[in-house]
């Protein structure tokens, strides 16, 4: 922080002072003239013939720049070492959720979770910590740090599962039947799966909204719409009776 004659003026005492949440801590002061002030605890020192006030602890620190006429302006630099905050990201089944976007606002910082779900963010100032989780292009959390008391943190993300049942019109599963997953938002092709013998295809880690299912099976279709808003599992039928094997 820059102090200036005119900061000063009209002031018998002045003092710069410090104070930093749980997670910053002080290293060090360094004055204009470069001298370099830690690990005082209420300290007087020789200042131009008179005491110069000052304390340089963990989490708070003052040192006096004015007494009486006699004052030290110009650059004061507080060296501050701050405690990271970890940030696990998981999908409604508390699985690990990768590739997560965090946004966090107010400090101006975005980078993506690890293959263990984990991103690290470095607080650096005080205050209110907004964050937006982003995953396949959707938002899928938000959270709101008022006080930072804890440095793990785990977000469950509104990500769930979609399990699809093909079927023919005798409840019979079709096999090799393609279904397709479309963002409603977009109009574009989410993601494609084929079903099993039992006719059952699961989506996983599906990302919250509007979306439409379409099943096909040798040019027989049919479609649904479904709100991912929990997870979730459907019975998508074909209008075919029956799949007679060697002859379909």
């Amino acid at each position: 922080m820059e102090i200036n004659d005119l900061d000063l003026k009209g002031y018998l005492f002045a003092y710069i002072v410090v104070q930093l949440p749980a997670y910053g801590h002080i290293r060090e002061i360094v004055t204009p003239n470069g001298e370099i002030l830690s690990i005082y605890k209420n300290s007087k020192l020789s200042w131009g013939g008179v005491k110069r006030s000052l304390s340089v602890l963990d989490d708070e620190a003052y040192i006096q720049v004015k007494y009486n006429n006699i004052s030290d302006p110009g650059l004061y630099t507080v060296n501050i070492s701050w405690d990271p905050l970890y940030i696990k990201t998981v999908d409604s089944k508390d699985r690990v959720l990768s590739n997560v976007e965090l946004r966090v606002e107010g400090i101006d910082t975005i980078f993506l979770t690890n293959e263990s779900g984990w991103g690290i963010l470095k607080v650096y100032k005080p205050g209110i910590i907004n964050i937006t989780a982003t995953y396949k292009g959707k938002t899928v959390q938000e959270l709101q740090i008022k006080t930072l008391i804890s440095h793990q943190i785990v977000l469950r993300c509104k990500v769930y599962d979609l399990k699809v049942t093909v079927q023919t019109m005798l409840n019979q599963g079709l096999s090799d039947a393609e279904v397709t997953l479309i963002d409603k938002d977009t109009g574009e092709v989410f993601e494609t799966a084929i079903t099993d013998k039992n006719g059952e295809t699961i989506f996983i880690q599906i990302p919250h909204g509007e979306y439409e299912v379409q099943g096909s099976y040798k040019r027989i279709s049919n479609s649904m719409k479904v709100n991912m808003d929990d997870n979730k599992e459907i019975l998508l039928k074909l209008n075919i009776v029956l799949i007679i094997p060697f002859f379909n």
